[in-house]
């Protein structure tokens, strides 16, 4: 979330807690409040992990490598406890290992201290109500959106090397401050 910011976090958060309110009237009936909230959870996690990449590569690859375990488990309608936990991993392992590389030690401390403040929040507003999943998948991407705020380093993009029709735009134009 570096290259993008906290507005960037914020808006996954406002769009989360939004979104969470049709897909709990389409999917409640068949997996009840609770599984509908773990998959949409679950889900939201891989779709969090492209929002909030510096790069649409590293974004890809994050969302490639948590959704060999998030899809599966997304399946099943797990309980809100189990997905917010299993998202977390896939989140810490996606963010902090793949789409923003960190140390081991710093990457444990703030995946932990993040996730831990995140779920706590989300299973105190969480209810098994229309309102409170969704009141409980804003709290904890708000938590999330934090992330951003966060000190650390973040490798730019690799540059590309330009066209040849750049190249000679380029050196015409120093050709031209020259005289």
């Amino acid at each position: 979330m570096k290259v993008h910011g906290l507005g960037r976090g914020l808006g996954f958060a406002l769009l989360a807690g939004l979104g969470c309110l049709p897909w709990q009237l389409v999917w409640a009936r068949h997996a009840g409040y609770a599984g509908a909230f773990g998959s949409y959870m679950l889900l939201l996690t891989l779709a969090a992990l492209l929002w909030c990449a510096p790069s649409l590569r590293r974004g890809l690859a994050a969302a490639a490598v948590g959704g060999l375990v998030l899809l599966p488990l997304a399946l099943l309608g797990p309980a809100p406890s189990s997905a917010l936990c299993a998202g977390l991993c896939m989140l810490g392992v996606g963010r902090s290992g793949v789409a923003y590389p960190r140390s081991l030690a710093r990457a444990l401390v703030i995946e932990l201290s993040l996730g831990l403040i995140a779920s706590c929040l989300a299973l105190l507003l969480y209810d098994a109500s229309l309102f409170g999943t969704a009141l409980a998948s804003w709290g904890f991407w708000l938590v999330q959106s934090l992330y951003s705020l966060l000190p650390g380093r973040v490798d730019a993009p690799p540059q590309v090397a330009p066209d040849p029709f750049e190249r000679a735009r380029a050196a015409a134009e120093q050709l031209m401050q020259r005289r």
